[in-house]
């Protein structure tokens, strides 16, 4: 794992440097403040020792920086102060945990395994939401499978039926026919077929036959589509960025994310000109059905059929998307909470969280983007989401 050091005297860089190297940690180095938040950046760093005080920017205001960019690092200041005040200040700045200058090697190594710990619960949070969403999906999605496979069954079954029908009808005019080519047809034959034709409703079937036929057509390919489109979604997962159209993963997503289509009808507004981007498709993809998911859940929430809007724009040089719900909204006491992990207001004791924490992590800290939100209590919320091109 990374570790990045920031300390503006040469000595306690190299001092550091060396230490942690030594215990079989990745470094990187840099000299101030403004050097660390740059490389903080990088979604490979979660752990920080920064020195409190250094010029252009002091470790404090690191911290505070990386809580406004939603960036989560396991930041250990490293500080000549023992006063509680002081100490209180760094913690309330957003720093994990501190260190008193000159540091101790034990001390030092014992703290930096507790930021090992958390930064790694984060990395299992992640892959736990993700198993969870890709199950609540699929159980979801073979239910709408099911569903069209039954209306196809029922409409095989009216044509079957219809063509047997068809088939008895015919017979008997082959019978009638034939009678007549032997020049003599007798009034049984036809009292037999009248009765035949009522009793086999055959202008029902000849009627409603081929509406069966385009309707079992039509649901064979939704599910051709869910099939592959699911193929596309769970597809292998991706460590490596690349080129995506956006436009076109909101759309397969729309396909196999579950349950919105039970409360809420769904429109998009999809920029044609919006360029692709890079990201990991997988992850960006599961983020997005994790939003969607969200706002159906939210829709459900206010007992009455709701809409959800998707769009994109081209702002600048970002792609936007924005996920607009007319659910409940969310309470202004949990939304500075809700990107936070394991945080949940869900009272199911299986439920890790909204996935609000995951989508966090995938548009910050891994595709260095921004996610924000706008709320009313009782009207709705928009979920805006920010990917930077180029």
């Amino acid at each position: 794992m990374k570790v990045l050091i920031a300390d503006d005297t040469r000595s306690a860089r190299r001092l550091l440097q060396r230490t942690l190297e030594k215990w079989g940690y990745e470094v990187v180095v840099t000299e101030d403040g403004r050097q660390a938040l740059e490389a903080l950046r990088s979604p490979d760093i979660h752990i920080a020792i920064l020195d409190w005080m250094m010029p252009n920017m002091d470790g404090i205001e690191v911290c505070e920086r990386l809580e406004e960019l939603g960036r989560f690092v396991y930041a250990i200041l490293l500080t000549s102060k023992t006063e509680r005040g002081g100490l209180t200040q760094a913690l309330e700045g957003g720093a994990s945990d501190f260190i008193v200058k000159p540091f101790d090697p034990h001390e030092l190594r014992a703290r930096v395994r507790v930021g090992v710990r958390i930064a790694s619960l984060q990395m299992q949070l992640m892959r736990l939401q993700r198993l969870w969403s890709v199950g609540r999906m699929s159980s979801t999605i073979a239910y709408y499978i099911k569903t069209h496979a039954q209306s196809i069954r029922a409409r095989v079954d009216l044509t079957r039926d219809g063509l047997e029908q068809c088939g008895k009808v015919l017979e008997g005019y082959g019978q009638l026919h034939k009678a007549a080519s032997g020049g003599e047809v007798p009034v049984s034959l036809i009292e037999d077929l009248e009765r035949l034709r009522d009793e086999s409703d055959i202008e029902h079937y000849l009627e409603e036959l081929p509406n069966a036929l385009e309707q079992s057509l039509h649901g064979l390919d939704r599910v051709s589509s869910i099939v592959g489109k699911m193929a596309t979604f769970f597809g292998p997962r991706e460590d490596e960025k690349r080129e995506l159209d956006l436009n076109a993963a909101i759309e397969r997503t729309v396909v196999v994310t579950p349950r919105w289509r039970e409360v809420a009808d769904l429109e998009t507004d999809l920029d044609p000109e919006l360029p692709q981007v890079r990201v990991l498709p997988n992850e960006f993809t599961q983020m997005l059905s994790n939003l969607i998911l969200n706002a159906a859940e939210a829709i459900q929430q206010k007992g009455e059929r709701g809409r959800i809007r998707i769009s994109t724009r081209k702002n600048q040089g970002w792609a936007e998307i924005r996920i607009q719900d007319s659910g409940i909204g969310i309470p202004a006491e949990i939304r500075p909470r809700i990107f936070e992990p394991f945080f949940t207001t869900k009272e199911d004791p299986g439920r890790v969280g909204n996935g609000l924490s995951h989508a966090h992590v995938v548009v910050v800290e891994e595709h260095q983007g921004a996610i924000g939100f706008e709320t009313e209590e009782g009207r709705g919320t928009t979920f805006s989401i920010r990917l930077p091109i180029g």
